[in-house]
């Protein structure tokens, strides 16, 4: 099961994932976030070390903890804007 949260808490929004599991390791909870580190079997070790900059360079960020009811939670916290900022366009 995975569980999925959305809300806003003050000028921040925060989103949360949860799941059932087994959790992080104590000893590799530290490392989560490095390149080419993965709990999965079979797992290439990008998506965390790639998603966490991408959190701070938008002035927010990603962090990894275990749930007190089991299971690892991931949490994203970015700021909250009134009126989203302008799209840039590529091309």
């Amino acid at each position: 099961h995975i569980m999925l949260r959305a809300w806003q808490d003050g000028d921040v929004v925060r989103l949360q994932v949860q799941d059932n599991g087994d959790g992080i390791p104590a000893d590799q909870l530290q490392r989560i976030f490095d390149p080419f580190f993965t709990t999965n079997e079979g797992g290439l070790g990008l998506g965390l070390s790639i998603s966490h900059p991408i959190a701070q360079r938008l002035g927010g960020s990603l962090s990894a903890a275990n749930a007190a009811s089991g299971g690892a939670v991931f949490t994203l916290v970015l700021g909250a804007w009134e009126t989203p900022p302008a799209q840039a366009e590529v091309g």
